[in-house]
């Protein structure tokens, strides 16, 4: 099979999968929240709720297909490779998928006021607290992430003492054919960066953890034992999942730096594997959205997630300086946000925004 029909496959597999994850998105995420607007029991069945959701996918089908044709037509004509024209069409799906969540947000804003939703639900008079703190329990132990913190540290250690092995030039990029396409000068930058990002991902993994644990707990007032096992269950999912996903991270990481620096003892790393573990990712994280919305998992029940005046932004944003927690579930999806009331909250991404800044320099 030649490097076209390889790239033809690997651009259409890792396309569909995105156009699946956005226009899927109001089913896989919590039935409550609709675009961003907390809808009532009594209105999660009701037929305007049920169009909205499906003329959303629809529209988001449709545009992402063509734009999908016109990179591909647009690719084949200019003799593009597949795999260098597949990060165009991706910000485009991401463009369409803010756009059309912006417009079906507003939707969801008339459909709240034509229909009195917020009239239609009594709120709880207070917040449900259990004695049983157990959020700690339900995720993986801190030395468990042990093994995504040492890998990077004995890799460059590893590298560092096998260091006159490295050739003065190394391939950083190969083709789907498996021939590099791009080369780097040997230097502290070259060699180590990739050891950087897998450092940063093991520390990442520990604070990802160390939020689930620590979290806020939001029980269910008409029943608090069930939620608190439901939550507890999708903490302990959750912490295994990351822990998985990052520790699969690093080693591919790994693996291709080895090989890239050492590429008589390793051999190349064929291009496509270089998709391989994008894909994975973004399936896991698919299985894992509808395993915990079939399930019940991890939904918010705290009265704020049902004020919609707590949650800016098209309802994405938690901001409550009436809370003093940092972090607390997300109104649906997977994981935790912070609350960007709390004054942390800025700190934390002022250091992501740094991180962020300096790696590209790192090469």
């Amino acid at each position: 099979m030649n490097e076209t029909a390889w790239g033809l496959i690997l651009f259409g597999a890792t396309d569909l999968i995105l156009i699946a994850s956005f226009a899927c998105y109001p089913y896989i995420l919590a039935r409550a929240i609709l675009f961003g607007v907390y809808v009532p029991e009594a209105f999660r069945n009701d037929r305007k709720v049920s169009q909205m959701r499906f003329r959303f996918t629809v529209s988001q089908i449709l545009a992402d297909l063509a734009a999908a044709a016109a990179v591909i037509g647009w690719a084949l004509a200019s003799g593009t490779k597949m795999v260098d024209a597949l990060p165009i069409v991706v910000p485009v799906h991401l463009v369409f998928a803010l756009l059309f969540y912006i417009v079906f947000h507003r939707k969801a804003v008339q459909l709240k006021a034509e229909q009195n939703w917020s009239l239609s639900e009594v709120q709880p008079a207070k917040r449900v607290a259990s004695l049983k703190d157990r959020r700690k329990e339900a995720i993986m132990p801190p030395l468990s992430f042990a093994p995504h913190l040492f890998i990077p540290l004995i890799i460059m250690a590893l590298i560092g003492m096998h260091w006159d092995q490295i050739p003065d030039s190394f391939a950083t990029h190969f083709g789907l054919n498996g021939k590099p396409d791009h080369w780097s000068a040997k230097s502290f930058g070259s060699v180590f960066s990739l050891s950087f990002i897998q450092l940063g991902a093991g520390i990442l993994s520990v604070l990802i953890n160390y939020t689930i644990g620590t979290a806020k707990q939001q029980l269910d007032p008409a029943d608090p034992e069930a939620s608190l096992k439901k939550q507890s269950q999708f903490r302990s999912v959750l912490s295994r999942f990351v822990w998985l996903i990052m520790l699969a991270l690093i080693l591919f990481v790994g693996y291709g730096q080895a090989s890239m620096l050492f590429e008589q003892s390793f051999g190349q790393v064929p291009g496509w594997v270089d998709a391989l573990l994008p894909i994975l990712m973004i399936a896991g994280t698919a299985i894992l959205l509808v395993y915990s919305s079939r399930k019940g998992l991890g939904q918010n029940y705290d009265t704020a997630a049902k004020d919609d005046r707590l949650w800016k932004l098209g309802g994405t944003t938690y901001y409550n300086p009436q809370d003093p927690s940092l972090f607390v579930s997300k109104r649906s999806g997977l994981g935790m946000t912070v609350n960007f009331a709390h004054p942390v909250s800025w700190i934390i991404i002022g250091l992501l925004v740094l991180i962020l800044a300096i790696v590209p320099f790192l090469g």
